[in-house]
C-alpha cells in the first residue's frame, strides 16, 4: 500500500498525538498540544503527516516564526518520526520536508532528530543539513531506570543523596501532586528561580495554556514541596510514552539545609514507579561535568556544590542528577538547513565573520537570544 503526504497548519490533531504516544521516539515536543502551548509566545505550526491506508507511520510538525525581514525560520524537535525503518519512507519525508521548507518560506529550519534518531540524523548531511552548535534541546541527559525495587534505586544512589532524601523526611518535608489552584505558587517559584539563575521566564500564561492542554490527557503532573505551610519547590512533570520528564523544577531559594529539592525529584519518581513508567529523565547535564565526575573520585559524592539541584552552577546541578544513578544519554543534535543556496554557503563558511549581517548575523543571534533567555522552558 502507498504512502500518503499531506501537509496541516491544524493546532490541533488528536490522531497525530496519539501516534507519537504509542511510537518509538515520540515525544511530546511534537504534538499538537505542545503547538497550541507555543502559539501563546507567537509560533505557528505547520506539520507533515505521511499515511498507509488508515495509519500514520511518519510525519514532523515544524514550529514557524517570521523574521524581522521576509520569510520565517522553522524549528523541527525530536522529529521526524518514524513508525518503522524503511529507507523508502525515509527519503519520502526528507523529500517532503524539503518542500514544506520552501512552500512555508523558511529561510532557516533547525531540526533535532528524536531520542532514537541517530540513523535519521546521520542521513541529514546527505540532504544539506549541517550540525550546529545550538542546543536547542539537551544533547546529553540521564535516565533512571524506575524497574528495580525502590530499595535497589536507592542503593544505586551516592551515598550523600540517599542520606539528603532521608534527612529531608526527618525534617518533616513533604511533597503532594499539586492541582491547577496551585500554578501561582509554581510561577512565584519560576520568578524567584529566573532571577537568580539569570533568564527570562515565559509569562504566566503560557504555564496556564501547558496545563491546560496536557493535563486533561494526563501529560502534566505539578509535585509540589512544602515545609510546614510554606512551597519550597515545584517540578512540572511530563509523562509521555514510557518516560516522565522532568519538565523544570524551580526553588524559592529557602530552606536549603532541609533538602527540598532531593525531596521533591524522589517523590516524583516514586510516582513514576508506581504509575508503570520505565524511565525518569533529569532533562539536560553537562557532558564535560559527567565524563569528569566518571573519572574523578573527588566528585563522589554526587552532591551540587551548595546542596540544590534547581540551583547552583550547571556542573553542579549535573553532579546532583548523576548521584541518582542513571544511566547518561547521548542524543542526536541541532542540524541547520538554509535552502539559499547562497545563503547556505555564507552560513557554512563565513557565518563567524557575519555577525552584522542582517540575515546570517541576525538569525544566529535570534536564535543564541531564544535559547539563553528562555532556556528553561523552550524545549
Amino acid at each position: 500500500m502507498s504512502y500518503v503526504v499531506k501537509f496541516s497548519e491544524e493546532f490541533e490533531d488528536q490522531a497525530w498525538d496519539e501516534f507519537l504516544a504509542s511510537t518509538p521516539g515520540g515525544h511530546h515536543v511534537q504534538t499538537s498540544l505542545w503547538a497550541r502551548v507555543k502559539r501563546v509566545v507567537g509560533w505557528r505550526v505547520v506539520r507533515l503527516v505521511v499515511t498507509q491506508g488508515d495509519d500514520i507511520v511518519a510525519g514532523a510538525q515544524v514550529l514557524l516564526r517570521g523574521l524581522s525581514v521576509a520569510g520565517s525560520i522553522g524549528y523541527l524537535p525530536k522529529g521526524p518520526i518514524f513508525s518503522h525503518n524503511d529507507p523508502e519512507l525515509v527519503n519520502l519525508v526528507l523529500v517532503s520536508l524539503d518542500k514544506l521548507v520552501r512552500k512555508y518560506g523558511i529561510r532557516f529550519l533547525a531540526a533535532q532528530p528524536p531520542n532514537n534518531g541517530d540513523s535519521v540524523a546521520a542521513e541529514l548531511p546527505r540532504w544539506r543539513y549541517q550540525p550546529i552548535g545550538l542546543e536547542m534541546l539537551p544533547t546529553v541527559t540521564t535516565w533512571l531506570d524506575l524497574t528495580p525495587t525502590t530499595d535497589q534505586i536507592l542503593a544505586q544512589m551516592k551515598s550523600k543523596l540517599r542520606y539528603n532524601i532521608r534527612l529531608s523526611q526527618r525534617r518533616g518535608v513533604t511533597t503532594h501532586e499539586g492541582t491547577e489552584a496551585d500554578l501561582d505558587e509554581y510561577y512565584r517559584l519560576m520568578k524567584a528561580t529566573s532571577e537568580r539563575q539569570h533568564f527570562a521566564p515565559f509569562p504566566k500564561a503560557y504555564f496556564a495554556e501547558m496545563w491546560r492542554m496536557f493535563a486533561p490527557k494526563g501529560y502534566l503532573k505539578l509535585f509540589v514541596t512544602e515545609i510546614g505551610n510554606q512551597v519550597v519547590s515545584a517540578q512540572i512533570a511530563i509523562p509521555f510514552g514510557d518516560i516522565v520528564i522532568n519538565k523544570l523544577s524551580v526553588w524559592s531559594g529557602e530552606h536549603r539545609a532541609d533538602r527540598p529539592n532531593e525531596a521533591l525529584y524522589w517523590a516524583t519518581m516514586q510516582w513514576a514507579k508506581a504509575n508503570g513508567f520505565h524511565y525518569y529523565d533529569f532533562e539536560g547535564i553537562d557532558l564535560n561535568t559527567a565524563l569528569q565526575a566518571a573519572n574523578e573520585a573527588n566528585t563522589a559524592d554526587g552532591n551540587p556544590t551548595e546542596g540544590n539541584a534547581a540551583e547552583a552552577a550547571p556542573n553542579s546541578v549535573t553532579s546532583f542528577k548523576l548521584g541518582f544513578g542513571g544511566e547518561v544519554k547521548l542524543l542526536p543534535g541541532v542540524f541547520g538547513y538554509i535552502p539559499h543556496p547562497m545563503m547556505r554557503w555564507m552560513y557554512r563558511k563565513v557565518a563567524p565573520q557575519l555577525e552584522h549581517f542582517t540575515m546570517t548575523g541576525g538569525l544566529l543571534h535570534y536564535l543564541r537570544t531564544f535559547k539563553s533567555t528562555q532556556r528553561a522552558a523552550l524545549e
